[in-house]
């Protein structure tokens, strides 16, 4: 009795895939339907279909970051130590010393969470007064070659939010 013994190989060679022109690197999709006064025009309107909208490339990252700036540890089931919980800081007091433990873990998590992204500032302003703070990020994206992604935010008690 002959017993061959082949194995098989696979070879998966996904990271010298080159990018064909038009093809989005990253894709996600966009979970937050009500976007601005305009969308809320087009979804009562007679005419247009709503649906789930695709995010490519720099909206991509930009959605990924926003889920991770909306999410409170323990919320994804599958991953219970994702996201940062930035609510904390409104609830405690808006001072300069929590703007900087925000700014921290901000940038701890962005480092854990987002490895396509390279924070390059953050800004954040505690505005006693309207009981926010506004946060400013410049963001690099080095495997899109893109470089000086601003982004500016608030949160307050009612949540966070980018404008």
């Amino acid at each position: 009795m002959v017993i061959n013994n082949f194995m098989a190989s696979v070879v998966i060679d996904t990271l010298n895939v080159k990018k064909k022109t038009n093809q989005p690197i990253y894709k996600d999709i966009r979970l937050d339907l009500n976007i601005g006064f305009e969308r809320e025009a087009r979804l009562h309107s007679k005419n247009t279909v709503m649906d789930i909208q695709a995010s490519n490339d720099v909206h991509a990252v930009k959605n990924s970051l926003y889920n991770l700036f909306t999410t409170i540890p323990g919320q994804k089931i599958l991953n219970p130590v994702y996201g940062l919980n930035l609510l904390q800081f409104v609830f405690t007091g808006i001072t300069d010393i929590n703007a900087n433990l925000m700014g921290n873990l901000i940038l701890e998590g962005v480092g854990k969470f987002e490895p396509r992204l390279v924070v390059k500032k953050i800004f954040i302003f505690p505005d006693i007064e309207n009981q926010t703070y506004e946060i400013g990020l410049r963001l690099d994206v080095p495997s899109l070659n893109v470089e000086g992604i601003s982004l500016r935010g608030a949160i307050s008690e009612s949540g966070f939010y980018f404008n």
